[in-house]
């Protein structure tokens, strides 16, 4: 400690690693502080005496033990980067040296995350080559699961919706020839096996497996009504047996309350028919024949009256086409109709309607 006229002098110290410059007090003379900036070890030094001034007794003791009591050790530096260490520091933070093994420890980073799907490359072609790839990928994985393409997969299942609403179509059919009843119900069963169809044989529930069912649907309902419409063409009586057997009835009915031709011809005993005026019990008069003479030949029996023909154009082409449609389409059919293909595009779709994810 270096003291001039009484006054205690700061003393100048300077970090050998960061060289920066900050005063100490004299008490820490021959002791070793830390870098505020760098966290350094920096050794102070007694401070020099000022030039002209005598060396006291004091100053000259301090000189002469000032070696004995602690030489200053040069601070420590990282053999491989050159960064500042503490005493006791075996690892440098900065590069990873072992000060205990003179070698370096690698670093463990934590491994990146893999990107899913391609590689994003700057270049139009690079990407396309990569898209290719994927796909050749997923044919050949299909390939080997027995999967069928897409397409193939569609006609199939449109085939399949078909076949199940055949069925109803069929059941419809032989309601209506053998029991003599057309129930619009089955329209809607109809609907629901086309889409039961559609979304076992095609196995994915979109809007266009919906459509296809539909579709499907609709056809098979149409085939129905063409397979009754024709057993109608081809054997009429068998569907108008309980209409003519109910005529056959009235008309039965309706000779017996009629009186026959015998007795309308016997003749009552006792019945005396009364004269007209100018008209003799025996037969007409003279003048009455000759007015019945007289309208025979104007209008004489042979003579050809003219029929009228009823035109044969389009009235008959409407009222047949007005009777098909009322017997074949009544109003029940339509309504079921509509059900039908809203519950094939139902099914078939998986319940989803258009916009819906």
């Amino acid at each position: 400690m270096i003291q001039n006229g009484g006054d205690a002098m700061p003393i100048t110290a300077e970090c050998g690693s960061c060289h920066k410059r900050f005063k100490a007090p004299d008490k820490l003379v021959g002791k070793k502080v830390k870098c505020p900036q760098c966290g350094g070890v920096i050794p102070i030094p007694a401070p020099e005496p000022p030039k002209g001034a005598a060396p006291s007794a004091g100053s000259l003791l301090d000189e002469e033990l000032a070696p004995a009591r602690s030489a200053p050790k040069p601070a420590r530096k990282c053999p491989s980067c050159g960064t500042p260490l503490a005493d006791q520091a075996v690892l440098c933070v900065s590069c990873g040296f072992d000060l205990r093994t003179g070698a370096k420890l690698a670093a463990q980073l934590p491994p990146a995350p893999v990107a899913a799907g391609p590689a994003v490359t700057l270049k139009r072609k690079d990407w396309d080559q990569e898209e290719k790839k994927q796909e050749k990928a997923k044919k050949k994985r299909k390939k080997r699961r027995g999967e069928l393409p897409q397409g193939i997969a569609f006609l199939r299942g449109v085939a399949v919706s078909f076949g199940a609403a055949l069925i109803g179509s069929f059941m419809w059919f032989g309601l209506a020839y053998w029991l003599d009843v057309e129930m619009a119900i089955i329209a809607w069963v109809l609907g629901g096996l086309a889409g039961v169809g559609m979304m076992i044989g095609y196995g994915v529930e979109d809007v266009l497996a919906g459509f296809a069912a539909a579709a499907v649907a609709l056809a098979a309902i149409f085939v129905a009504k063409v397979m009754i419409f024709a057993a109608f063409l081809g054997n009429p009586a068998h569907f108008m047996d309980n209409v003519e057997l109910d005529e056959v009835a009235m008309e039965q009915g309706f000779d017996e309350g009629l009186p026959s031709e015998a007795t309308v011809e016997e003749e009552i005993p006792g019945a005396v028919v009364p004269a007209a005026e100018g008209v003799s019990q025996e037969g007409f008069t003279e003048e009455g024949l000759a007015a019945e003479e007289t309208s025979e030949e104007a209008f004489p029996d042979d003579a050809e009256v003219p029929e009228f023909e009823a035109p044969a154009g389009l009235l008959v082409v409407a009222a047949v086409v007005a009777a098909v449609i009322s017997m074949f389409w009544p109003l029940w059919n339509i309504l079921f109709l509509a059900l039908a293909c809203a519950t094939a595009y139902q099914v078939g779709s998986g319940g989803g309607w258009l916009g819906q994810d």
